[in-house]
């Protein structure tokens, strides 16, 4: 498939049909044909001379070209002889793309939705929440079958690495823990944190809840080895600069790591340049409301 025509519909270099649909549906829905294509605009029975019909044939072929345009040459074939029928045609290609395809079978499309992982960090995380997204659109579409909100959100919480393990304990007990669209874009805002600061004490790629432990400014090198980080693997943090319960700095949370996740300052509460919090036996970490660490 040639450069220029990246975005038709081929089978070649790899089957693309699902953004193929939804790019022309968008196209087609924006230039008023997306009844005519779904059929549900049918022609008029006033009779070819009258104002009415003619109106309906121009929305027709315009659709019908939309479409033919959108196609590779190897997708002819299955357009061929449905030249004045567009609706045919888009049903002809969900056929062919959709129901014979693995990719639009149910059970491969929860499959995908459930083995979806970020590992390859050089792509946006953006781009690997919209694809999980768009397994579940894709089974509401196809299968009437689409997940709940909770459970994308839950898939999407899964799916990604342990830097994210102390933002996603945050979220879970937020307000806005079953917003799909608060929680993608908090998940977003962690992601450029980590990127932006590779070296802030509160960010590490390797393990950001380890790193969240550490201070910009160490007392000492003696690596902390009190029972709460040990029991919970919490390593590269001096004892002084521990803020746990048994550390130097126990309670003692920073303004910034609050801020980084947003979790808004109490209203009455002043912003010092350290924020001191309760940790109680349950390990809850606690600022105006609670957060389970």
């Amino acid at each position: 498939m040639a450069k220029q025509d990246i975005y038709k519909l081929s089978e070649t270099p790899a089957p693309n049909y699902d953004v193929w649909e939804f790019r022309t549906r968008i196209t087609a829905q924006s230039k008023g044909f997306l009844e005519i294509i779904r059929g549900t605009e049918t022609e008029p029975s006033t009779g070819h001379n009258s104002k009415t019909w003619k109106a309906w044939k121009a929305k027709n072929d315009a659709a019908a070209e939309l479409i033919v345009r959108a196609l590779d040459d190897d997708q002819l074939i299955h357009v061929r002889g449905l030249e004045t029928e567009p609706a045919k045609m888009w049903e002809r290609l969900r056929t062919v793309h959709e129901k014979t395809g693995v990719t639009g079978s149910a059970m491969d499309l929860w499959t995908r939705f459930h083995t979806a992982t970020y590992t390859d960090t050089s792509v946006p995380l953006r781009t690997h929440i919209s694809t999980i997204r768009s397994y579940a659109e894709a089974l509401d579409r196809l299968h009437k079958d689409k997940p709940s909100d909770t459970q994308i959100i839950s898939r999407i919480f899964t799916s990604l690495p342990s830097s994210y393990s102390t933002i996603i304990k945050i979220l879970k007990s937020h307000d806005n823990a079953n917003d799909l669209d608060f929680v993608t874009e908090q998940i977003l805002a962690e992601e450029t944190t980590q990127k932006s600061h590779p070296n802030h004490p509160g960010i590490r790629p390797i393990d950001g809840v380890n790193a969240l432990m550490a201070s910009p400014f160490p007392k000492s090198t003696l690596v902390c080895e009190n029972l709460v980080c040990k029991t919970a693997n919490r390593t590269g943090h001096t004892i002084d600069n521990c803020f746990w319960p048994g550390g130097g700095k126990e309670g003692q949370w920073p303004e910034w790591w609050f801020k980084l996740r947003g979790i808004p300052a109490s209203s009455s509460t002043p912003a010092p340049a350290a924020m001191t919090a309760s940790v109680v036996a349950s390990g809850i970490v606690t600022k105006g409301q609670n957060f389970i660490l």
